[in-house]
């Protein structure tokens, strides 16, 4: 039992902990009528600061276990109302989970993990929302870690069956790893070109594409641009026939030599630069047909190189164009460039003049895209009067398309949703990531986000 004392203090830790989650995630903090959204803040505090803190502080793997298992049984000990409220639970629940599984590879447990990497995207779809990324890969590449070839081909054979085309693609190469690791030729009927091409696959990600970017990590560019350079002589060392197989064969030279780009970046080489982007949107112009106005782009490897006049000169240039996203995007670019060479007025300009566009006008997304460049233009700048009349504008729910707000919900962005205002309007998860021309209302009526 606990004295007066120590139960005084317990209750001072929990107050200053949820004060402090109170200040550092302001959405959390904004409750619901039935108080969902302040539980699930009490709820979280709990779990992290009793389980999650110290399953990550220890090395004892089993007492390692014990907490994140505990963890999630916690996190499923209540539910909620609140549709927002019950999806950052699943997010906390799958994250939980695909920990405990990553404790259970460690202690050598490969089916209870992967049994706990498909539970949390069981979870995850549960509380109503479609997990960030399909596990079956990481399923099965836990089975062949484990050596449990049967269950890792029969997930790869599903995966083949209804996966998209990398998933695909990755689960045939696993199949080429399975048979390599058993003393097998190959799959029944597998056609020897691809086999050819999944083993030359298999080679270029380990050999040359997975140190590649663990040295483009280390500050290691001419070692990453190197390897980069001999992936794409494997990828193209061979022609094929099969027009499945050249698909594949054109996304893999084309990221290598898009991944080539960035690195020239970094080394300051923007003529090779260029000459790496051609390369890579000729590749992609070719293979569907199109053709792509490159001078942005170009204007920002020259920028990255610190060639600011010739950056200005391409953004310039494309500001004129007749297609209203480059156009936008050029303002954008040269805003930045302007700021980034300290001239406010020329900076703010371009994004005022986005403003004047007839086309911009007309287009929610870009019009509340340029309003949230120039908000937050004006508080870097500490113009309050001038932010507080952007945040104004960019806070109308009215619709677009039928000018009412009787009918539309806030879509919420970001892992740490909790809840978006301090009702119990219904909410909509916009996803993990937020983008500045993301729209931030949803007229159910007229089915249009803006």
């Amino acid at each position: 039992m606990m004295g007066g004392n120590q139960r005084w203090y317990c209750r001072l830790f929990v107050m200053v902990s949820c004060l402090t989650i109170f200040v550092t995630t302001p959405v959390l903090a904004q409750t619901d009528d039935d108080g969902d959204g302040e539980r699930f803040l009490r709820l979280w505090t709990f779990v992290r600061d009793s389980f999650e803190y110290p399953a990550s502080q220890t090395k004892d793997l089993n007492r390692a276990l014990a907490l994140r298992k505990r963890m999630v049984e916690e996190l499923q000990s209540e539910s909620f109302k609140s549709i927002s409220v019950q999806q950052q639970q699943g997010v906390h629940i799958w994250e939980a989970l695909r920990n405990e599984g990553n404790v259970l590879k460690q202690l050598g447990r490969y089916k209870e993990a992967a049994d706990a990497y498909l539970q949390a995207q069981s979870e995850y779809t549960k509380y109503g929302s479609k997990p960030p990324r399909d596990c079956r890969i990481e399923v099965a590449q836990i089975y062949v870690e484990g050596k449990m070839y049967d269950e890792a081909t029969k997930t790869f054979d599903e995966l083949i069956a209804s996966g998209d085309s990398q998933q695909k693609k990755l689960a045939r190469i696993g199949l080429v790893d399975i048979h390599e690791k058993q003393g097998k030729r190959g799959p029944t009927g597998e056609k020897e070109e691809e086999k050819t091409f999944l083993q030359t696959c298999k080679f270029v990600k380990e050999s040359l594409e997975y140190p590649a970017v663990e040295a483009q990590s280390h500050g290691e560019f001419e070692r990453a641009l190197a390897l980069r350079k001999r992936a794409v002589e494997e990828l193209t060392a061979i022609t094929y026939q099969s027009k499945s197989i050249q698909d594949s064969q054109y996304f893999d030279v084309y990221s290598n030599v898009s991944a080539q780009v960035d690195i020239l970046k970094s080394l300051r080489r923007a003529e090779e630069g260029i000459q790496a982007y051609t390369q890579a949107t000729d590749m992609r112009d070719k293979h569907f047909g199109q053709t792509t106005d490159r001078r942005r782009a170009i204007g920002g490897i020259y920028a990255a190189c610190g060639m600011v006049d010739k950056a200005i000169e391409k953004y310039e240039d494309v500001a004129k164009s007749d297609k209203v996203l480059e156009r936008y995007g050029a303002h954008i670019a040269l805003s930045q460039t302007y700021l980034d060479q300290k001239n406010l007025k020329l900076a703010e300009k371009q994004l005022t003049d986005m403003l004047d566009d007839k086309q911009i006008k007309e287009s929610p997304r870009l019009l509340r895209g340029c309003r949230v460049w120039l908000q937050n233009y004006y508080a870097r700048q500490k113009r309050a009067e001038d932010e507080k009349r952007m945040l104004a504008l960019l806070d109308d729910r009215h619709c677009p398309k039928c000018g009412s707000d009787k009918n539309v919900i806030r879509i919420v962005y970001g892992r740490s949703t909790c809840g978006s205002s301090a009702s119990t309007e219904e909410v909509e998860q916009g996803g993990c990531c937020w983008a500045v021309e993301a729209p931030g209302w949803r007229c159910k009526t007229d089915q249009v986000t803006f």
